[in-house]
């Protein structure tokens, strides 16, 4: 196969998609992401990036952003909701791609997933919607590679409210949490390694914590404005469960990561990628070094 050298990104305004453009443009890849609002966009994402219209239930519109590219990468996401949408992203929009990718023959596509969704897809209709879109990519013919992490970093920075970092705690589930920026290392090293093809990774960090180990040194490692830990038990989060879509998710994430994640999560997996080796203080000082905060 020969060299990537440009890719399409697909969910690049994401929390988790910016720091993956960040770092294949810090690499060397030229880099086009395909968006709704290309204007909206523009203040999001790295200037190096070139930005096109595009949308999932437009295969049209999928095909001309593919013109010219060598790879595709795909950052997908179901909406935080009680039941599965009518229509998901993560599903019908990976067939869509999929379908383009093919007509355009292009033929390297790259997806993040999740850790654990093969053994949630039971009990979470999310998780069930990324396992099944990990198995339409794994089945289409492309040459692909699936990322399955652990959570991310960029979590952390999603339970702030005004001054305060709120905490919901799983004692007993310590995950090896991993910065954006290390996964987007190992993205790059899979685009230069035809070995990564038809692979499933499963991307960790260095260190084994808690969440409420977590937020509490990111509160310690912060400089600018003061942070201070707000608890909020799970017990809490489930009461809400059935007057609020996001509630419901988010409370279900935790039960899978409690039963799922943090089983697989306690030992090292092996890979051939690059190590992370970014601690939760070397994440806060690059979230203020690049002044981008996470948000869902």
């Amino acid at each position: 196969m020969a060299a990537i050298r440009s890719i399409l990104v697909i969910g690049a305004t994401g929390m988790l998609g910016r720091p993956v453009v960040r770092r294949l443009i810090k690499e060397g890849f030229l880099v086009r992401a395909m968006v709704r609002d290309v204007p909206r966009a523009s203040t999001k994402i790295h200037n190096g990036c070139e930005l096109v219209p595009g949308d999932l239930k437009d295969e049209a519109s999928i095909r001309r952003a593919m013109d010219g590219i060598d790879a595709v990468y795909v950052n997908l996401a179901e909406p935080m909701r009680r039941s599965p949408p009518a229509w998901s992203p993560e599903v019908d929009g990976t067939k869509a791609i999929s379908a383009a990718m093919k007509k355009s023959n292009v033929s390297r596509l790259l997806r993040i997933s999740a850790m654990g969704v093969d053994d949630a897809a039971a009990t979470w209709w999310a998780a069930k919607a990324k396992a099944d879109a990990d198995r339409l990519v794994m089945g289409s013919g492309l040459a692909w590679t699936v990322f399955r992490p652990t959570w991310f970093m960029e979590s952390i920075c999603t339970f702030k409210l005004r001054s305060f970092m709120m905490c919901p705690d799983l004692p007993g589930s310590p995950l090896r949490w991993i910065a954006g920026d290390d996964y987007a290392r190992q993205v790059a090293a899979a685009l230069r390694d035809e070995r990564a093809i038809n692979q499933v990774y499963q991307p960790q960090g260095p260190e084994l914590l808690t969440i409420k180990v977590v937020v509490t040194r990111f509160i310690a490692a912060w400089t600018r404005k003061q942070l201070r830990l707000l608890p909020a038990p799970l017990a809490m989060m489930r009461l809400g469960k059935p007057f609020s879509g996001k509630a419901h998710y988010l409370a279900s994430l935790m039960d899978m990561t409690r039963d799922h994640f943090a089983r697989i999560d306690r030992e090292a997996i092996a890979t051939s990628l690059p190590p992370a080796t970014m601690k939760v203080e070397d994440y806060a000082k690059y979230v203020e070094r690049t002044g981008d905060w996470p948000r869902k």
